[in-house]
């Protein structure tokens, strides 16, 4: 961020610099015409891409400057340093102007917003608020520190865990600045809080007060199994349900299609498209519908359809590496967006109470994978198992093995559908044995992330929701009990 007129200077001259740079790569690359033209993709890119991001500084300090920004559009407190120095950029002043109405030396405005404030206390910022003619009544400033143990002891009340809040809701440079101690600095206080209560609902005044909070359940359908830690489930969906509502904005420019609501049609309409049924095609496949689908962090639940602006987002969330097992969510939450349902599923498999919805939702997700009448290939599957006049299913692993070798179906995905069946009719628990089945694929996270950089648009969230959408994606996992 520019926020003097010699770092502006000084950033138009890298321009210039870069643009020369680029100028001279093309001129290279027509003299050199043996080198890989990957490298020079990959170079021309790099450069590319560090000019844009110095355009886009210019052009943010000029449109500061020029009024173009209003004030009042820069009141976010989740990053209340940048919004200090956005703040005297828009109103003409330098940073000796602010120095001067508050009687310091220059030099100190100068610290204060290279490290972000990070030295100054409340009541200096409160001073600066003052200058800057910010709305200080609606900050919910806090009067005293905040003792770090009691302010995650009060999130944890709710639900909410401190590595959750620390590896999912605070940026990590504001978690890099957290003091060690029993105590939060007064800035970095007011910027925790403002961040979790963006997500929960709440104001930063209940969240750093001496109140207990509470937290109110998303309308959305879901039954908690009875094992379930309840705060976190409830506290997990309203967050997972926040991010879920940043993706549909972030592709509220994607157009959503007609999804098939025959199975059968929508396998071929995959097979048509890639030849084959993976996890990464059905992915592409879900995107190019209009439907957005994420990953988070393995919790309570393992799939959820959550609806906003009509758009339908899927979140999988389940701690698997099988290929099977994913896929069957992807296309079982598929179901849910046809039928505009916004619902939270939950591990389901020594669950018999299943409810019409999910027992559709199955039926559609094992017809797409199998592309055959299921019940016929586990009648033939049980009956390879029968010796004599007695049923044997210590065989049947072998026969569920030969079955999708003859019906050229995959034996994971069949060995699923039979673990499931057998377990809802309360016949046997055959997923351990269905578990040596699978395919496994470990960077279906990567995948995920990767799809969303493809199609979604991020310039359209504000920066603090970005940041916590960045947080959401990280490959690295945050799971109960950590």
């Amino acid at each position: 961020m520019i926020k003097n007129e010699r770092q502006y200077k000084i950033t138009r001259s890298r321009v210039e610099k870069f643009k020369e740079t680029l100028s001279n790569f093309e001129s290279t690359k027509k003299i050199s015409p043996h080198v890989d033209p990957r490298f020079h993709k990959l170079e021309r890119d790099a450069l590319q891409g560090q000019l844009l991001t110095l355009e886009r500084e210019i052009q943010e300090y000029e449109d500061l400057k020029t009024g173009k920004i209003p004030i009042m559009e820069l009141l976010t407190f989740e990053d209340l340093p940048t919004t200090l120095i956005k703040s005297r950029i828009a109103l003409g002043l330098s940073q000796k102007d602010l120095a001067e109405r508050i009687g310091l030396p220059e030099q100190q405005i100068q610290r204060y917003e290279s490290t972000d404030y990070e030295s100054a206390s409340m009541s200096r910022i409160k001073e600066i608020i003052n200058v800057l003619q910010l709305e200080i009544e609606k900050l919910g400033l806090p009067r005293k520190k905040v003792d770090l143990k009691l302010f995650f002891k009060k999130l944890a009340n709710v639900g909410l865990d401190q590595k959750f809040i620390t590896k999912r809701i605070l940026t990590p440079s504001l978690v890099n600045r957290i003091d060690r101690g029993n105590d939060f600095p007064e800035l970095l206080s007011l910027q925790a809080a403002s961040y979790v209560g963006r997500v929960f609902g709440w104001e930063t005044d209940q969240i750093l007060g001496t109140d207990p909070l509470t937290l109110e359940p998303i309308p959305v359908k879901f039954k908690v199994p009875k094992t379930a830690n309840t705060l976190k489930v409830h506290a997990y969906s309203v967050y997972a349900h926040y991010i879920a509502i940043l993706m549909a904005q972030a592709t509220s420019h994607l157009k959503s299609k007609t999804i098939p609501t025959n199975p059968y049609q929508m396998r071929e309409e995959i097979l048509s498209s890639y030849s084959t049924i993976s996890f990464r095609n059905l992915i592409d496949y879900a995107w190019k519908l209009g439907i957005p689908v994420m990953g988070l962090d393995p919790t309570s639940f393992h799939s959820a359809c959550f609806r906003s602006n009509d758009k339908s987002v899927i979140v999988l969330t389940q701690k698997t590496s099988s290929e099977a097992r994913l896929m069957f969510n992807l296309i079982h939450e598929l179901y849910h967006a046809i039928s505009g349902l916004e619902r939270i599923d939950f591990e389901n498999e020594l669950d018999n109470s299943e409810d019409e919805e999910e027992r559709l939702a199955n039926q559609f997700a094992h017809a797409v994978l199998l592309g055959k009448n299921a019940d016929s290939l586990l009648n033939t599957c049980l009956e390879n198992c029968v010796v004599g006049e007695t049923q044997n299913l210590s065989f049947l692993k072998k026969s569920v093995e030969r079955v999708a070798s003859e019906e050229k179906v995959r034996v994971d995905v069949l060995a699923n559908y039979i673990a499931h069946r057998l377990s809802s009719e309360k016949i046997f628990n055959w997923w351990g044995v269905a578990e040596n089945l699978q395919k496994p694929l470990k960077d279906a996270r990567v995948i995920l992330r990767d799809a969303m950089l493809e199609y979604a648009d991020l310039s359209t969230l504000s920066p603090p929701d970005l940041e916590l959408l960045k947080q959401a994606l990280s490959t690295e996992e945050v799971t109960d009990g950590e």
